[in-house]
């Protein structure tokens, strides 16, 4: 529309035609100044919420990593997003969304892994039992601390730690 304007006022020149052009390209870049603008704040915005983002995901590891020290022994529900979701006080399929978005691996898998961490540095480097082990990790029985070790390193903790060893 402002287009066609300068263009007309270009296409049939009068006296005042000059004025008027100035005046349609003044309205054209205030125009554009506005969604400049607009598009700063959405830049901005849109940083402001990867700051929280990264802020949440590291609150995350923190709770991940100080959750299986051996003087927090408050709650044995370590294994589940929902625990964390709580102390972060967001829904856990935010936290996932949240999590995955930047690791590209969900909280469940990161929460996992530390665990599987845990359990591969305590079978290395204690004498404890698989039992001690399992109940130290927060599982409600060993054979649960054996399926999960088993299922993501297709060994059993005995045989990780006989492999280990040698």
């Amino acid at each position: 529309m402002i287009y066609e304007g300068i263009y007309e006022e270009q296409q049939n020149l009068k006296e005042d035609s000059l004025a008027i052009i100035e005046a349609q390209v003044l309205v054209l870049l205030n125009f554009v100044k506005r969604f400049f603008n607009a598009q700063v704040n959405q830049e901005k915005a849109a940083d402001e919420f990867r700051k929280a983002d990264i802020n949440l995901l590291s609150r995350f590891q923190t709770l991940l990593e100080t959750s299986f020290y051996e003087t927090n022994q408050l709650h044995k529900k370590t294994h589940t997003t929902s625990y964390y979701a709580n102390l972060l006080a967001i829904h856990p399929n935010h936290l996932n969304a949240v999590v995955k978005s930047i690791t590209g691996y969900t909280a469940k898998q990161h929460i996992n892994n530390h665990i599987l961490r845990l359990a591969k540095s305590k079978l290395q480097q204690t004498q404890l039992s698989i039992k001690e082990i399992a109940y130290s990790l927060y599982f409600e029985s060993p054979n649960n601390f054996s399926s999960f070790f088993k299922k993501l390193t297709n060994e059993t903790p005995n045989s990780f730690r006989k492999k280990s060893i040698i």
